[in-house]
């Protein structure tokens, strides 16, 4: 009898075991599910800390949304072998106090990967993505985040103050209403915050250093505000303005004003065209020149046509509601990188091998074209964008996606240093 109640007693602690087994699987913390056919499948876990409820939910949900659906499109087409992927959210309400908290809410969750869309976020947790040797991925990325060199990683895209510069050179270079005879006036009014700040300085640093093109006149950075008389008034005579973003409010009250500009930006401002649209505000704003890192609806190419496909395979009723947000949804172009850094890390050392330190590594020597972009990480590089295109706002165009067309053939190399 004793025996038995021992074989059984053994036989429990065995079977309470099974799922420890299956969540973690070797020294490096791998989670494998065994699947009814006795295979394999590791999951790899991304976690987010994204706006969901703060002050940029309503262009962060779209990114949100890419994210999720870009993991499942992988997993359903087994684009990498042997992997499940997985995204774990956090919603830090644009609240940089809730940046820590959520990284490490995100790591007890078994994150192996971190990702987040907010600027802010990838500088506050630097030191302890480094501490722990975990690698984040941004799409919204600031100086800060990369100097010195450390596990923050740009995914598609490049610093924003390095995009207004290399903006600004084709300005000068390619505008056809660029002044005549004297440097064109330009200056800015965004949001105190690391984006917002890192876009005017970019801007400014190319105009002070290029005088013979440009007149640096002011730019504002107040706290979250949406009304912008004073800066309106301050800028009234600019040729080029950066608006704050959402840029609604400011252009209207720019025109009401009866003032008139070239605005300038980035996708951070064309994440909110349906604000545009509603306010039918598309006059106000023809011409604009935007800098872009990926394409935009109207183009062609493999992943741009993925992206198509995936909108309207797990968003069929939001189709037309998504497009005519803006960029948001886009941003799969982006985490197009992120994706296939990670299935070429699997290949290279096996899904059971997986970590952020190898992913880490491997990413010094990764490159790659998406859609005709060049892309390449290295030993000290972590923006991935190794060139950009520039479209503008047409007022004339017959559907919201026509509103915007590249202006730009090619894809031009950034301006690293003003």
């Amino acid at each position: 009898m004793k025996f038995k109640f021992a074989a059984i007693i053994s036989l429990v602690l065995v079977l309470l075991a099974l799922p420890l087994l299956a969540a973690c699987d070797g020294d490096n913390g791998t989670k494998k599910t065994i699947g009814p056919d006795g295979t394999g499948e590791v999951t790899i876990t991304i976690g987010e800390i994204v706006d969901l409820t703060g002050v940029a939910a309503q262009a962060m949900d779209k990114l949100h949304k890419s994210l999720v659906d870009t993991a499942q499109y992988y997993n359903d087409e087994n684009m990498i072998p042997g992997v499940k992927l997985e995204v774990k959210s956090y919603d830090n309400q644009y609240d940089p106090s809730r940046d820590i908290p959520g990284y490490n809410r995100l790591k007890d969750q078994g994150a192996d990967v971190f990702f987040s869309p907010v600027s802010a976020s990838a500088i506050t947790l630097k030191p302890f993505l480094e501490q722990d040797k975990n690698v984040m991925f941004t799409v919204a990325p600031n100086p800060e985040s990369f100097e010195p060199p450390g596990w923050v990683l740009a995914a598609g895209q490049t610093a924003v103050n390095w995009e207004m510069q290399t903006m600004l050179k084709w300005i000068a270079e390619n505008d056809p209403d660029f002044p005549q005879g004297r440097p064109a006036k330009i200056g800015g009014a965004m949001w105190a915050e690391s984006y917002g700040e890192a876009c005017i300085d970019g801007a400014k640093n190319y105009a002070e250093e290029h005088t013979e093109q440009y007149e640096w006149v002011t730019a504002f950075l107040p706290d979250f505000k949406f009304s912008w008389a004073t800066e309106v008034e301050e800028l009234k005579n600019c040729d080029y303005i950066i608006p704050p973003v959402p840029m609604n409010t400011f252009v209207k009250e720019f025109s009401n004003a009866g003032y008139d500009t070239t605005y300038i930006g980035t996708d951070a401002h064309i994440a909110f065209l349906d604000m545009v649209d509603k306010q039918d505000l598309w006059e106000e704003l023809d011409g604009m020149v935007v800098v872009k890192v990926a394409q935009w609806w109207t183009d062609e190419g493999e992943v741009i046509d993925m992206t198509k496909t995936m909108l309207e395979r797990y968003r069929p009723g939001q189709v037309d509601e998504i497009i005519e947000s803006g960029i948001g949804y886009l941003q799969v172009q982006q985490l197009y990188v992120m994706f296939e850094l990670i299935k070429d890390t699997v290949e290279k050392y096996g899904a059971e091998e997986f970590s952020s330190e190898l992913l880490f590594d491997n990413a010094k020597t990764f490159s790659i074209t998406v859609d005709g972009a060049e892309h390449s990480y290295g030993p000290n590089k972590r923006t991935s964008s190794d060139s950009l295109t520039m479209y503008k706002v047409d007022k004339d165009g017959a559907t919201f996606v026509d509103k915007l067309y590249r202006a730009e053939p090619n894809w031009i190399p950034i301006v690293y240093e003003p």
